[in-house]
């Protein structure tokens, strides 16, 4: 959002609403009006500053964790946005746009698996991880398999993720000074 402002006829014509009392909405803001923009103009100017490393932002780990709902819910909103476009091949350069958004949204998934490997262990979030992965699995299932191949994220999963308390208490020791 710091970068990108959206002509509002874009917005309004095509219904574009983003999450609201949530973080990481900025990446909804990026992505939803994308399929609709024609043209694309840079302006060398300060629009927006967000300050990076002060303390409680939501990308700071600490706070990633705590609000990994949130990551998820923007998560599940945007592979579900990817899905339900089928017409890439009739909008102008549908084929980098799809391409550029899997991009961002992959990274966004690959965060979430971590995400919930840096909690600590607790069963309602276990059930929730893998839900998760049975999401990813359905929607895209090569970037859950490509995540997986992070040993951590393969343990914490195996065998209906049975090993995911053993990995939740590990990463919290390895991360203890991000985390705390």
């Amino acid at each position: 959002m710091h970068a990108l402002t959206v002509k509002t006829e874009i917005l309004k014509n095509n219904q574009i609403i983003i999450d609201e009392h949530c973080f990481y909405t900025d990446v909804e803001y990026d992505l939803y009006p994308l399929p609709y923009v024609e043209k694309l103009l840079y302006i060398p100017m300060a629009i927006y500053c967000y300050r990076l490393g002060r303390t409680g932002q939501s990308m700071e780990l600490k706070s990633s964790v705590r609000n990994y709902r949130d990551h998820e819910r923007v998560c599940h909103s945007l592979l579900d946005f990817l899905d339900q476009r089928n017409d890439w091949d009739s909008i102008a350069d549908g084929i980098y746009k799809k391409a550029y958004i899997e991009k961002r949204l992959k990274e966004m998934v690959k965060r979430q698996y971590f995400l919930y490997v840096l909690k600590k262990y607790d069963a309602k979030v276990k059930g929730e991880y893998l839900a998760f992965d049975s999401f990813v699995m359905k929607h895209r299932q090569e970037w859950g398999t490509c995540v997986k191949k992070e040993f951590s994220i393969k343990l914490s999963l195996a065998s209906g993720g049975i090993f995911y308390p053993a990995v939740c208490v590990v990463n919290n020791i390895r991360f203890a000074k991000k985390l705390k």
